[in-house]
């Protein structure tokens, strides 16, 4: 038997995230580009990113609106490079949505926009791992990093133990597959989620 994080159900809760807070926003779907800093060889990281382009497709953001770029290298620094080709091909989209397989992914696109001028209020980027970036949420001012998914590994092994328990006392087997999504953190809740979580921002 196995437990794990479901990389598709990541990227969804992605685009779950994005389309609430676009909806909050009041915009349009159809003037929305969103730009994904992607690893190909890393099929992972590909499952988080189609899981997140799937939810954006079903409501209502055209697919050639969606731009994948190569992400050479691991770094926000790397994104940031990746995503200038993209900003530049579409010099007259407003609204951008920003996302990748983990925050450095995510956070470079939304300092490519930004550095091009685009205002924080016309951006959403939501990320994947949640402890980058938090480091945004701590600022004073709004930035385009809105959101990150974050991942819970006491969750798995709280699971995992009982699972094992249950098996041993009860004869009851664990279903073979077991997979677990996260929690969209933002600026409003990530201190609480962090703390639940027992991790703590420097």
């Amino acid at each position: 038997p196995h437990l794990g994080i479901s990389a598709s159900k990541i990227g969804n809760l992605v685009g779950e995230t994005i389309i609430a807070e676009m909806m909050k926003r009041g915009w349009s779907p159809a003037d929305v580009h969103g730009i994904a800093a992607t690893k190909a060889e890393l099929e992972t990281a590909m499952l988080r990113i189609d899981g997140c382009k799937e939810i954006l497709v079903q409501n209502g953001i055209p697919e050639a609106n969606i731009h994948y770029t190569p992400w050479k290298g691991t770094d926000i620094t790397g994104a940031l490079d990746a995503a200038q080709t993209v900003i530049t091909q579409n010099p007259g989209v407003q609204k951008w949505v920003a996302f990748s397989s983990n925050d450095d992914g995510m956070m470079g696109i939304v300092r490519a926009l930004e550095a091009r001028g685009v205002k924080a209020e016309n951006i959403i980027g939501v990320g994947i791992n949640g402890t980058t970036a938090a480091q945004d949420f701590k600022k004073d001012g709004m930035t385009g990093v809105f959101a990150s998914i974050l991942l819970k590994p006491r969750i798995h092994g709280a699971q995992t133990v009982e699972m094992m328990t249950n098996w041993i006392k009860t004869g009851t087997a664990p279903e073979m597959e077991t997979y677990t999504d996260g929690t969209a953190i933002t600026r409003d809740n990530y201190q609480e989620e962090l703390k639940n979580e027992g991790i703590t921002l420097e």
